[in-house]
């Protein structure tokens, strides 16, 4: 689970570079996307 949340993490960060290359903002949402998902998975 913690390697799991480690590359998440790294997702969102790769996301937040992205964005300034991404007008449309699309990885941006993922990145949202993804730490929605990880905090269901640790509510559940």
């Amino acid at each position: 689970m913690k390697m799991e949340v480690e590359t998440e993490e790294m997702e969102i960060e790769r996301a937040k570079r992205k964005r300034g290359r991404d007008p449309r903002g699309d990885a941006d949402q993922r990145g949202l996307d993804m730490r929605q998902r990880v905090l269901v998975e640790k509510n559940a």
